[in-house]
């Protein structure tokens, strides 16, 4: 017969043997007597006494605590007074024959296990053979079960004796495995020692955890064995159909105890193996099913069904605290080993005799309360509710109850987690190789030797938050844990929510970093938690510094129980212990939390972003320079991001430290890093926020129901003066604001020919009203449609601060016209040309600080942005006070990189030159970075401003500065336009765009270098035939003078020749997709009056 994988216990419902002798024992004493309790108090004299031979034997005897031997004398004369009463004092009252066969019964089955027990001594001395001793149990069973059926057949019915004889043959099964089991167990424990024994006792005594383990692990079983007896003697007591009803509750405990054990399987699969908290589980389901019964009786009901319901709830909770109790066993023995600097062979064998002493006490007090109840109950049962609550509540539940909350408050006082177990069998391991951890040792003393507490108040507060708190963790299967070399997480800030979230949701064991001022001092505290937090809560008024106070002690006990490494963030000298402690932690195994966020990054606005994590400490990065150089070890740290939004814990890819690389490249590389990889996770969770609640909002969508006015004004309620509207309603607003223009323009078309045949006066006048109510409507939606370029520019502030810092420049931003409106279509694409200039200026335009310096400049370079509107186009100012563009420098890369050749450099004017930034990979950095030299800056942005109809003018004077000027049109959908004729085709051109109209004679056109140009007005401007350029046939005859549209784009102008001009109209702007691609000087399309399709041109192409 194999060993078996689980140490049998002495409990009595754990052992099978000693659960089916003791039902058995009140079976055989209800068909004898009626008196179930008589046979189960006898049963129990007899286990009792067996035990305490056993545990106070003196091999045994040597391995139990001095207070604990004392005990043997009073419980001697308790039990020697029990056994007066049960054997002697109570039979005699009755004078019944009955009562002694009972007796006699209880006595074979006791004197039966007596002997299994002493040969299994004997074999185990070596004094007996293994065959020996199994066939004289075989023999001694089969003897005492002839006897018990003799006595059975006397005594008892047919009908009676034959299940109680099935029952005594299952009763002698289970005590002969029971009995071969225990000889295996103590076959593999090490024979009693005196040395070994004072030198275990001493051990324990020395170890705060070890004592803590064993008065827990005493307690536990003693609650537990007297709550299991409880219940079944309620229910021997109570029930009418005594064998169907206790076995019943056999099965219910049965299948309690193995469901719990596949729950618990379950869980340490999923790595939730925290034995406290599993203990905690337990005796909470143990205590609510002890308050359940204590209820029932408490109410003078006796239902039957709700007995088993709390026995049930019992047999769980029990399971769960003895397979805790069985997974604490080995770690329990590492601690022991790590107290004493050596193995201890009779731990073993001492948690042995424990869970003896336990099973003793634990019986002993069933057995009094067994006395009391048959004094009590006499030869009549109670059968009333109010005679069972009045006897057995009192008697029976009470102590079990405070037996029970004695054990919990064992448990709350355990010192020891599951983290600091597994340290301690890794310590183990690490000396048993020759090596050295002094700081996990040191921490193990602290835990171990001394007497410490655990911080479940924190847990049970961060367990009740979670539900509450539910996040989503994201890029877990970036972490690797290492016990040898941990993690450092960095997460974002964001006021408290950073911090909440990172200790509630983080998949591994963590010690946050957190300032000396919210986890020492009380006071402290509440004036950091007021700047930083609730003084920006205007809502709380008065109750703002009282709601700080309070925070004091609560921060300091929370930072406390998390054991918080403090970061004295203003005291340097005092860094030094931050460094030294965090390093320490790290060499225990422990994993650490940084929020390197800083929260005084802009003087203006105090306290830590809400939205986007703000920049980052750079000093958190020494810590990776003393761990490698105190360990050899590169510290790996893993950025992390909480969105509040979104409900999302995200983390990101390692980085390592390289300690090869200079101490300041390597800082600024993994706070770079970090940044990059926190902004990336915000930006990818906020898109998923917005895109999240855009969802909501289209399903919602409620109507706002108006409120009944009120006659004369009064009491009428405060209204919002603006209102949200999606900007795919207003597209389909001014799509049908286009239509009716078309509309309008095909009647007065019509009215403006004879064939219309509208000659009347009136007709006119109504013409010429819908046009002004279009108009008006127009200008009105349009209005609807503008918002300011604030929304684009307001972060371009905090990207020129990371500027500053990533280029090692002094800069400051200065903008002026935020509140200047554009079209909604045209704020949304123009974001990233204006952020491409700005980091254009940073890092090309200013020069560095000593050069500055050195020129008589300012030291802090200023960098402008300008808004304002002018005519029907909006101007972006952005430039900057630097060195300006080097033309000669221009010419010369574009010479290196073939662009254009020496003697084209030579005839270039200046504006030609500048212009060659804008070619496609074109580029004057000197080294590529993450900011500047891909030569995809300037190129990107002329593309997107031309596509939104605008132009970009370039300013420069060397040593001074650059001006770029951003022209854009207000809107991209409707617009004034002067209609020409060339040939019979009909075009429109941008009134915005045109300077003036002119006749031009064609005798005063000149040629310059073969083109033609006119002198107009001191201005020199080419002149572009229209029907070459756009491939129709030319005239016939040359007019003596043309139509000549003078255009213009800054300070450019060209003349455009058209054949005839139409007038001004109102047109509505038509995408041609892809049909016209590659030709840029057509824009888009227009539908006229007549339902002609016009060209747009878009002037700005010519220049």
């Amino acid at each position: 017969m194999a060993l078996r994988k689980k140490p049998p216990t002495t409990l009595l419902l754990t052992d099978m043997s000693s659960l089916y002798g003791y039902i058995y024992c009140m079976l055989i004493s209800e068909g004898l007597s009626g008196m179930p309790l008589y046979g189960g108090a006898l049963y129990m004299i007899g286990r009792v006494t067996t035990v305490f031979a056993q545990t106070f034997s003196p091999e045994e005897a040597i391995y139990l605590p001095k207070a604990l031997r004392w005990m043997r004398v009073p419980l001697m004369i308790l039990l020697l007074l029990l056994s007066l009463c049960l054997v002697v004092l109570y039979p005699m009252s009755f004078g019944s024959t009955q009562m002694w066969l009972i007796f006699s019964v209880v006595l074979s089955m006791q004197l039966r296990d007596s002997l299994c027990q002493r040969m299994g001594r004997l074999c185990l001395d070596g004094r007996m053979e293994q065959t020996t001793f199994l066939c004289l149990s075989g023999a001694l069973h089969g003897c005492m079960m002839a006897l018990q059926a003799l006595i059975l057949a006397v005594n008892l019915p047919v009908q009676l004796s034959v299940p109680m004889m099935i029952g005594y043959l299952l009763c002698g099964m289970a005590a002969f495995y029971s009995t071969y089991a225990a000889y295996e167990e103590r076959a593999v424990l090490p024979r009693p020692n005196l040395e070994e024994a004072h030198f275990t006792l001493e051990t324990i005594h020395r170890a705060n955890a070890l004592s803590a383990f064993e008065r827990l692990s005493m307690v536990l079983l003693t609650a537990m064995e007297m709550t299991l007896i409880v219940m079944y003697t309620f229910l021997a007591t109570t029930a009418e159909q005594m064998l169907i009803r206790m076995a019943i509750a056999v099965l219910t405990t049965l299948l309690c105890e193995e469901l719990a054990t596949l729950l618990l399987k379950k869980r340490e699969k999923k790595n939730k193996n925290e034995p406290i908290s599993l203990l905690l589980m337990g005796m909470f389901l143990w205590l609510y099913g002890l308050w359940i019964f204590s209820r029932m009786l408490r109410h003078h009901t006796t239902d039957i069904s709700i007995t088993y319901f709390c026995l049930a709830l019992c047999s769980v909770g029990c399971a769960v605290c003895k397979v805790c109790l069985s997974k604490m066993e080995s770690p329990m023995g590492a601690v022991a080993k790590f107290t004493s600097g050596q193995e201890i062979p009779g731990y073993r064998l001492m948690r042995r005799v424990s869970r003896e002493v336990a099973s003793l006490l634990g019986q002993m007090l069933a057995l009094v309360a067994l006395t009391v109840l048959c004094f009590l109950a006499g030869q009549r049962l109670p059968h009333t509710a109010e005679e069972i609550a009045a006897s057995f509540q009192p008697v029976m539940v009470v102590p079990a109850l405070i037996t029970a909350f004695i054990a919990l408050l064992c448990v709350l006082r355990f010192p020891l987690s599951n983290r600091y177990m597994q340290k301690v069998l890794r310590f183990l391991h690490i000396r048993e190789s020759g090596e050295e951890n002094k700081a996990l040792e040191q921490q193990l003393e602290e835990v171990v030797i001394k007497r410490h507490v655990q911080p479940l108040g924190i847990r049970f507060l961060m367990a009740v938050m979670r539900p509450f708190f539910h996040h989503t963790v994201k890029g877990a299967e970036n972490i690797h844990p290492d016990d040898s070399n941990p993690l450092v997480f960095l997460c974002n800030h964001g006021e408290i929510y950073g911090p909440a979230a990172g200790m509630l949701f983080c998949p591994v064991p963590v010690r946050p970093w957190t300032i000396s001022d919210i986890s020492i001092d009380p006071d402290e505290v509440a004036q950091y938690v007021y700047k930083y937090t609730f003084s920006q809560m205007k809502w709380l008024g008065p109750l703002r510094w009282p709601i700080s106070k309070l925070c004091g002690p609560l921060s300091v006990w929370a930072m406390k129980s998390v054991e918080c490494v403090p970061v004295y963030r203003h005291k340097p000298r005092e860094l030094t212990t931050t460094f030294r402690k965090s390093v320490e932690a790290m060499q225990a195994g422990d994993n650490l939390l940084i929020f390197p966020e800083n929260p005084d990054a802009d003087p203006n606005r105090p306290g830590y972003e809400h939205g986007r994590p703000g920049e980052l400490f750079r000093g958190f990065t020494m810590l990776a320079q003393v761990y490698y150089a105190r360990t050899g070890k590169c510290c790996r740290f893993v950025p992390m991001l909480a969105h509040k939004g979104m409900r999302t814990l995200s983390f990101g890819t390692e980085i390592d430290y390289d300690p090869e690389k200079h101490p300041i490249e390597e800082r600024d590389r993994v706070v770079e890093e970090a940044q990059r990889q926190m902004w990336e996770m915000f930006d990818r969770e906020e898109a998923l926020y917005q895109e999240k609640k855009a969802k909501e909002k289209a399903k919602k969508a409620p109507e706002k129901k108006k409120a009944p006015a009120k006659k004369n004004g009064v009491g009428k309620p405060a209204t919002s003066r603006t209102v949200r509207v999606d900007i795919e309603k207003l597209d389909a607003l001014m799509n049908q604001v286009s239509e009716l223009i078309i509309a309008k323009n095909s009647l007065v078309s019509i009215s403006s020919t004879e064939e219309g045949g509208f000659t009347n006066q009136g007709f006119h006048e109504q013409i010429e009203y819908l046009e002004r109510i279009t108009t008006s409507l127009h200008e009105s939606v349009m209005k609807v449609r503008m918002v300011p370029i604030e929304s684009v520019v307001n972060k371009f502030p905090r990207m020129i601060r990371d500027l500053s810092r990533t280029l090692n420049k002094k800069m400051e931003l200065v903008m002026t016209g935020e509140d200047t409106e554009l079209d909604r279509t045209v704020v949304d694409q123009i974001g990233d040309p204006l952020q491409h200039l700005l980091r254009n200026s940073a890092d090309h335009g200013l020069e560095d600080t000593e050069l500055r310096i050195q020129r008589g400049k300012p030291e802090v370079g200023n960098i402008f942005l300008n808004a304002y509107q002018e005519g029907n186009n909006v101007i972006i100012q952005v430039g900057d006070d630097g060195n300006g563009i080097d033309t000669e420098a221009v010419k010369a890369k574009a010479i290196e990189r073939n662009i254009i050749t020496p003697e084209q450099a030579e005839v270039m004017t200046q504006k030609e030159i500048i212009n060659l930034l804008f070619m496609p990979s074109f580029s004057m950095a000197k080294k590529i970075t993450d900011i500047s030299g891909r030569g995809v800056g300037l190129d990107v942005v002329k593309s997107n401003i031309e596509q939104l109809g605008g132009d970009v003018e370039v300013k420069t004077k060397l040593g001074e500065g650059t001006t770029f000027t951003v022209r854009l049109p207000l809107t991209l959908a409707i617009i004034q336009a002067l209609m020409v004729e060339v040939r019979d085709e009909k075009y429109a051109i941008a009134l915005g765009s045109i300077a003036n109209i002119e006749s031009v004679p064609v005798s005063s056109i000149k040629y310059v270098e073969a083109k033609e140009v006119i002198h107009l007005r001191g201005s020199v401007i080419p002149l572009v035939r229209l029907d070459k350029l756009l491939d129709i046939e030319p005239r016939e005859e040359e007019p003596e003078s043309l139509t000549v549209v003078i255009v213009k784009k800054g300070d450019s102008q060209v003349g455009l020749v058209v054949d005839d001009l139409m007038g001004q109209q109102e047109i509505v702007i038509k995408s041609l997709g892809k049909y016209i691609n590659g030709n840029k000087l057509i824009s888009g399309a227009t539908i006229l009056g007549d339902g002609e399709v016009a060209l747009i041109l878009d002037a700005n192409t010519l220049m």
